[in-house]
């Protein structure tokens, strides 16, 4: 009898390779470019223009304020309250010290140093002592007579309201000392206001650093899916097929 003829089985057909499956490393490649690119922190071509002006605006603004503003100068004179027990006295000098700026008194002073009363009130300063029947008439000015001239101006026509209503109080105001001119300005030096510029400049530039500090930029979430779960290699052969074999 012939022998028979042995017949192999046939090897299975490997699924063919798609389209979409021959360009994961086309897509890889171009999410990896791209999230290096959003990663890269942006040239900071004008980041440094505000601090800068900042710190040359300050110094300038202080320039510019002790060379537009004028001089101020003060002086004081003092009252005192007599005629009654301490007490009593101290308690007419906080009165007549709210009754100096008045418009009656204002406008009595107003005869020797000119203006109005509303310009005379803002030159005028009064203080009184808790401790002592005395009340302190401050005058400014931009010059030290002028200044010294609306302290003593002020100062008499309290003396003479004083006197009208000395019946009725049974107190006497006298002048104590009179304001004298002094050569000290009261207004902040230039150096004052160049190193205050230049402070107020420092800081606001300071606070700008602050605001722009650059923040990292998270992976956008194409570039987070690619480097948490990464594609299957290319030419790879599919679960349970080695060397063209199917394997259990």
């Amino acid at each position: 009898m012939p022998p028979k003829q042995l017949t192999l089985p046939k090897a299975p057909k490997l699924p063919k390779a798609s389209k979409a499956s021959k360009l994961p490393e086309a897509s890889e490649a171009s999410e990896a470019s791209e999230a290096s690119e959003a990663s890269k922190p942006s040239k900071p071509r004008r980041a440094w223009l505000v601090p800068v002006c900042c710190l040359l605006l300050g110094p300038l603004a202080g320039a510019a304020h002790a060379l537009l503003t004028n001089p101020s100068y003060a002086t004081t004179g003092q009252l005192v309250v007599s005629g009654a027990d301490w007490q009593e006295a101290l308690g007419y000098a906080q009165v007549y010290g709210r009754v100096a700026t008045d418009g009656a008194v204002l406008d009595a002073a107003r005869a020797d140093v000119g203006g109005t009363v509303a310009e005379l009130r803002e030159r005028v300063r009064v203080a009184t002592s808790p401790d002592a029947p005395v009340i302190e008439i401050t005058g400014t000015a931009p010059e030290p007579v002028a200044a010294a001239r609306v302290a003593n101006a002020v100062a008499r026509a309290l003396v003479g309201h004083g006197e009208a209503a000395a019946a009725a109080t049974g107190v006497e105001l006298t002048v104590l000392t009179e304001a004298s001119p002094h050569a000290g300005s009261v207004s902040p030096s230039p150096l004052v206001s160049l190193v205050s510029g230049a402070c107020a400049g420092a800081l606001c530039c300071g606070l700008v650093l602050l605001t722009r500090t650059p923040r990292p930029r998270s992976p956008g979430p194409a570039a987070t899916a690619a480097t948490a779960v990464p594609p299957q290699a290319a030419g790879s052969s599919p679960q349970g097929v080695t060397d063209g074999v199917p394997r259990p």
